[in-house]
């Protein structure tokens, strides 16, 4: 069984989901999370003064180039902490790590945190493309109850806001998101992460489907995903559901998630749902297909014998690949065609669409 991974980072998944917390080490690598990760790396370095600009033009860690838009970003939530932090009497940290023993979980290290004029700011940079709401955020608020749990919060902190700062969220018309609240508006959260954390160390595999299960790795485990997606699948497949499409806006909504899972799932599995289709296991609104071939083979030996019989003489028989190449040679197209074969198509595994679903599509035509 894997290790827990029980991070405020992750937290939106195993709160909702307890097998979320089980996933195997690694996660899902991208390019967006390269990125985000060396954005991270260059914010911190200026606000704790370690750099003086963004090296725009330089290739970095996974040689991921820092380009203007990143500097933009980047730059972009430096300021905001930094006119956050103007006042004299304010206090600052940068990427400071805190013990996750209040909530039981691992260390937490908040993007940087303000503290002016009795009011505790907790300000997080996002450098990938989904918007993230600050309201009741997660992650935001275990990293707030730890604070509180060690007594890291100031004792005259009157007021808390959360700020997500996502320079490139293409969901959302702000680059930043907050949410301001007092202390004692959240005194039920914390106890609900801990009955979570205390279930999943207990052993619980709990297992629940949402908008989470597209950042989660462990889905060949997860008896509700297969459950949700199958159900789904089966669902669209009805023809009554087709017609009844237009009516019933939640099974559409149904649909779109389990396609959107499915996909998620297609691309992180991989090597693993190639083997597994053609070993005949199935995967919901995956299928195998043999794809589309051009090639053809004929009887070299075929070709010889009849080219001497007629009295053809073919310098390049390896060129006649076709009945048709062997009837303008002068040879007989009707036994050549007996003998030419066209090789099969490379097999692929590809997702069932939306479209097809409703079609009552169960496999994909060459």
């Amino acid at each position: 069984m894997s290790p827990l991974r029980l991070y405020a980072s992750n937290c939106f998944q195993w709160f909702k989901c307890h097998l979320s917390a089980r996933q195997p080490k690694g996660g899902i690598k991208s390019k967006t999370r390269n990125e985000g990760r060396i954005a991270h790396r260059l914010a911190a370095q200026l606000l704790l003064g370690k750099i003086d600009a963004v090296p725009v033009g330089h290739l970095l860690d996974d040689d991921v180039l820092v380009d203007d838009e990143m500097e933009s970003g980047v730059m972009g939530y430096v300021n905001f902490v930094r006119a956050l932090g103007i006042d004299p009497r304010a206090v600052t940290q940068v990427e400071k790590s805190l013990p996750g023993d209040p909530l039981g979980i691992r260390p937490v290290v908040p993007d940087s945190t303000v503290f002016t004029d009795g009011t505790l700011h907790i300000i997080e940079f996002k450098y990938g493309f989904r918007a993230v709401s600050a309201r009741e955020n997660l992650q935001l608020l275990c990293y707030l109850l730890c604070m509180i749990g060690i007594k890291g919060v100031p004792n005259n902190t009157e007021h808390v806001k959360f700020h997500i700062i996502q320079p490139r969220s293409f969901t959302t018309n702000s680059v930043r998101s907050s949410w301001s609240f007092e202390v004692r508006q959240i005194a039920g959260v914390a106890e609900s992460i801990r009955r979570s954390v205390e279930a999943i160390k207990s052993g619980s595999t709990m297992s629940k489907t949402g908008d989470h299960c597209l950042y989660c790795t462990n889905h060949q485990n997860c008896e509700a995903y297969y459950r949700m997606v199958g159900d789904a699948v089966e669902i669209a497949e009805n023809s009554q559901f087709s017609r009844s499409l237009a009516k019933d806006a939640s099974c559409y909504i149904v649909l779109r998630r389990a396609l959107s899972i499915i996909k998620g799932n297609f691309e992180m599995l991989g090597s693993d749902i190639n083997d597994g289709i053609w070993k005949g296991k199935r995967y919901p609104g995956i299928v195998g297909y043999q794809g589309k071939s051009h090639a053809h083979w004929t009887d070299r030996k075929v070709v010889s014998i009849l080219a001497e019989a007629s009295g053809v003489d073919i310098k390049k028989k390896e060129e006649i690949v076709t009945p048709l190449q062997a009837k303008s040679r002068g040879l007989s197209s009707s036994i050549i065609e007996r003998f030419t074969e066209v090789k099969p198509g490379q097999l692929k595994i590809g997702l069932l669409n939306a479209k097809e679903i409703l079609n009552g599509t169960t496999e994909r035509k060459t």
